[in-house]
């Protein structure tokens, strides 16, 4: 991020291959991201998809607003005109404190509305910066209404090697909740690993990064990668 800039853009893509014959899942994302003081924002997005041959959009709305100067709050709202595969709305609120020490805390949740019926999620946090290294624990509880509450869980480690360069491992394991295309919310048990990072290009211009695989019980395994240039100014 150029120092004192103002404002932000991002714009990426991503492609994901599917086992068991299914067909490869596709995006591109663009997001404009107003920036303020002590990490305040407030962004829209747009997204395009093609999952299972299906197409969606989506648009995105989202404001972080700081609290003191060690707690931060984000809501973020999006919708769907299609919602074939997408979320035709959905909320999600996310509370972060910073507990002192390099410690620091999430807790948030999130509801969702398919064709098929609403989700609901919560999801709970903590942090440990230590030096340039960061570590982290996420974990998720939910499901569709009126079903049984599935969790999973998330770690990631992060290496800090610049002012906003950075690279690290994530994995999670447990059983969540998806909607496949067929009509109906599908739980299955989940395995997957990832790597992402951000490095700079230039003093405004960043390059971020992700590819992974997600195994979703015994449907497929889900491999890809993500591709985004952001833009400081």
């Amino acid at each position: 991020m150029a120092y004192g800039a103002d404002y932000e853009v991002e714009a990426g893509l991503s492609r994901e291959s599917l086992s068991n014959n299914r067909p490869s899942w596709k995006s591109e994302n663009f997001r404009l991201t107003k920036l303020g003081e002590n990490h305040e924002a407030f962004y829209l997005g747009w997204r395009e998809t093609e999952r299972f041959h299906l197409q969606d959009s989506e648009l995105q709305l989202g404001t972080v607003r700081a609290i003191g100067s060690d707690t931060h709050v984000q809501l973020e709202l999006g919708t769907s005109g299609t919602f074939h595969i997408l979320p035709k709305q959905y909320g999600d609120l996310n509370v972060h404190r910073n507990l002192g020490n390099g410690w620091g805390a999430d807790l948030g949740g999130r509801v969702t509305e398919y064709r098929m019926g609403n989700t609901t999620l919560v999801r709970a946090g903590v942090e440990r910066y230590l030096g340039q290294e960061r570590f982290s624990y996420l974990l998720f509880a939910g499901g569709p209404e009126g079903s049984a509450i599935s969790s999973s869980h998330r770690v990631q480690w992060a290496h800090y090697y610049g002012d906003k360069d950075w690279m690290g491992v994530s994995a999670v394991q447990g059983r969540e909740t998806d909607n496949l295309g067929e009509g109906v919310f599908s739980t299955t048990r989940v395995n997957g690993v990832s790597l992402s990072g951000r490095h700079d290009l230039s003093s405004d211009w960043g390059l971020i990064w992700e590819m992974g695989s997600l195994r979703q019980g015994d449907i497929y395994t889900r491999n890809g990668a993500y591709a985004g240039l952001r833009h400081s100014f």
